[in-house]
């Protein structure tokens, strides 16, 4: 009797320390996934309050970012949303999807500009990329231009040193990443209305908004997790464009 108590306990004891350091190794493992997530993010909202100077007409201090980095050439800001970063651009599109601003390895890379781009928005379609992340930053928050309000109610403001643009959302659309969707110069008027054209059908929200020759556009591309291998990409009209001076 006296044995299998002692077995019991014995078993008991095992199974306890067993849970104990799969709790522990789990708490570890959870830890190591999200610190750098909570790092990038602290770091993005270091770097916001330090170079958003709202009392400056052009409010974006792109000296101090680019004292940090000189890949920088705007800042994005979505109104109601997280999305408030500063856009680099590499020498490709690989090494700010898994780098940030600080130009270290991060899962939420940054957000950037396609390498083919005229880094001053002079282009008829600028490109921009940003990961999805789960805890709402990066492009996280470009999924609430899926609700028709929102989309016809927010801008995109886009801030380079010289510059204030803001664009109006007019086709919001789920694409597979293997489609070829992403065009950023065409060789007639005719054949950039016709893209536009072929993205407002697909548009899962509805707009007035007419594009004319001489328009120029924003694309933001992200991924969207309701289907696989989908990309969320929203195109937006350059609607204003006010100079600035920098600082």
């Amino acid at each position: 009797m006296k044995k299998r108590r002692k077995h019991r306990r014995f078993i008991c004891n095992l199974l306890t320390c067993f849970f104990a350091a799969l709790f522990v190794f789990s708490a570890y493992m959870l830890y190591k996934e999200l610190q750098p997530r909570i790092a990038a993010k602290k770091q993005y909202e270091q770097l916001a309050q330090r170079a958003i100077q709202p009392e400056m007409k052009n409010p974006i201090c792109f000296a101090y970012l680019m004292e940090r980095n000189k890949d920088t050439v705007a800042w994005i800001q979505i109104e109601d949303s997280n999305i408030n970063y500063p856009i680099v651009q590499g020498e490709d599109n690989n090494f700010y999807l898994y780098n940030g601003f600080d130009k270290k390895t991060g899962s939420g890379g940054s957000i950037f500009m396609d390498w083919q781009n005229n880094s001053s928005f002079k282009d008829k379609n600028t490109i921009l990329f940003g990961h999805h992340m789960k805890d709402g930053s990066m492009f996280n928050n470009l999924k609430y231009f899926k609700e028709q309000d929102f989309a016809q109610q927010h801008t995109i403001t886009i801030y380079t040193p010289d510059y204030i643009r803001s664009y109006t959302v007019f086709a919001v659309c789920n694409i597979k990443a293997n489609e070829n969707y992403l065009q950023i110069s065409f060789d007639k008027e005719a054949s950039f209305l016709r893209y536009c054209q072929k993205m407002i059908l697909r548009s899962t929200i509805q707009t007035n908004i007419r594009l004319k020759r001489t328009d120029s556009i924003l694309t933001l591309s992200t991924c969207d997790y309701t289907q696989e291998n989908d990309r969320l990409v929203i195109f937006a009209r350059l609607s204003s464009c006010v100079k600035v001076l920098s600082h």
